[in-house]
């Protein structure tokens, strides 16, 4: 079964609910549970809360993920449609990161276990019922809403919204805004993936006010990972805007932008060092100490942070190896690393004459510009990533399959009793997409 317009499908309420899910935890984590990072006598750092809301509601997440991606086995009799190269190698991907996690590895934490449903589960229901145009326009309502409540807290309620100025960086309202996220990075990284979702917006007036307002919040957070994708989505946006009349302009360029990430990743990782990059090759030199032997292949475990800062000589707190690709290595080896890699390339494929194929290669650019320098997909976390991974296997499509899309499905007739819309847009020029 596939989604008809107006009608919003089971697997894009599967993505809302993921992503929703996420920003919810994230504001009851530090608005109603007062989380913060606190150091210890030690010379390390915890978190501290005076309740524990967030975690119910990253609990009630995951059950209503659960629920809808059963509803929508059901409803489609189990049927997974990969319409995608991509989407194909993304399970490949997933498999082999749950065996080295928990057979090879045994270094899976409950977290880690938390993700990995949510990504399974997202998975099928998106193959099942790939999200449609309202689940996109609803996630660029979502953040709209978001970077308006951010914005309020950080101007509102400075103690829990901003952080103190770095002698490098700096936000435009005195500090580093971070909305009612842990810190700016995170807000940042949030405003920049939910960016892609402009894709769907027909109104001019309010693709100027999203655009304002995703510019106003990476300024105020000072993240320039997310600036420079904010600048290269603002051109990419341009590039698609006319693609009905003369397709997209340099197609094969944005293609391999995301496997460009990744290679951009793994090419700092293995040179930087020292102070290089804002410590960042202190951080790196610490965790390439960590593969040695089979732990190139299939990684050095979910918990290699945690060794890592507990035996290195890193004197900052440090919770996330700040590198697509030096996260890849330590959770699923140079083995996940390649597949993910190749997974990537297959963007090659994608037919971009619809706003569901363009969102998700402008996710996966967006994904690929903060690679570099930051994890933007956190395999050991429940946040944002997981949501627009998965949403981005819903909506690629090869172009090799379009035509095989836009034929009726007699399945179809059998489930719903008449032809559905399968959400493919008249034969357009192609342009080279």
């Amino acid at each position: 079964m596939t989604p008809q317009r107006g009608r919003q499908s089971l697997g894009g309420l599967v993505v809302l609910t993921i992503i929703v899910g996420y920003l919810l935890e994230q504001f009851t984590s530090r608005v109603i549970d007062g989380t913060r990072v606190v150091a210890s006598a030690s010379g390390g750092f915890t978190y501290v809360s005076s309740s524990s809301y967030s975690r119910w509601v990253t609990l009630l997440t995951l059950a209503v993920v659960l629920a809808l991606t059963g509803l929508a086995l059901i409803r489609t009799r189990f049927r997974q449609d990969p319409r995608s190269l991509y989407a194909v190698l993304w399970m490949g991907f997933v498999a082999w990161w749950i065996a080295a996690v928990w057979v090879l590895q045994r270094s899976g934490t409950q977290n880690t276990m938390i993700v990995q449903v949510l990504v399974v589960a997202g998975t099928a229901a998106v193959l099942a019922d790939p999200p449609n145009r309202l689940t996109i326009q609803r996630l660029d309502l979502v953040r709209d809403v978001m970077i308006v409540v951010s914005l309020l807290i950080s101007l509102g309620l400075p103690e829990i919204g901003q952080q103190p100025c770095r002698a490098d960086k700096c936000g435009i309202f005195g500090g580093m805004a971070t909305g009612f996220f842990e810190h700016e990075n995170l807000a940042a990284a949030a405003t920049i993936g939910l960016f892609p979702a402009l894709a769907a917006q027909t109104s001019a007036l309010r693709r100027v006010v999203s655009t304002v307002l995703v510019v106003v919040m990476c300024l105020a957070t000072a993240s320039r990972a997310s600036l420079l994708a904010m600048a290269v989505l603002i051109v990419f946006f341009l590039c698609t805007s006319r693609r009905a009349q003369r397709g997209v302009y340099f197609p094969a360029v944005w293609k391999m932008l995301p496997a460009a990430g990744l290679g951009v990743s793994l090419l700092v990782f293995l040179t930087a060092s020292g102070s290089e990059l804002t410590s960042r090759g202190v951080i790196y030199d610490a965790i390439r100490d960590e593969f040695h032997g089979v732990a190139v292949a299939i990684g050095s475990g979910a918990d290699t942070m945690v060794r890592v800062y507990a035996n290195s000589e890193i004197n900052f707190f440090v919770s996330h190896e700040h590198g697509q690709a030096p996260h890849l290595l330590s959770h699923t080896g140079a083995i996940g690393l390649t597949i993910f890699f190749v997974m990537l390339l297959a963007a090659l494929r994608l037919d971009l004459r619809d706003d569901g194929s363009v969102f998700a290669l402008a996710t996966l650019i967006a994904m690929a510009v903060i690679a570099p320098l930051e994890v933007s997909w956190n395999l050991g976390a429940a946040a944002m990533g997981v949501g627009l991974m998965v949403s981005a296997v819903g909506f690629a499509v090869d172009t090799s399959e379009r035509a095989r899309l836009s034929q009726p499905d007699p399945d179809e007739h059998d489930l719903e009793g008449a032809q559905t819309d399968r959400w493919v847009e008249s034969p357009q020029p192609s342009g080279g997409a």
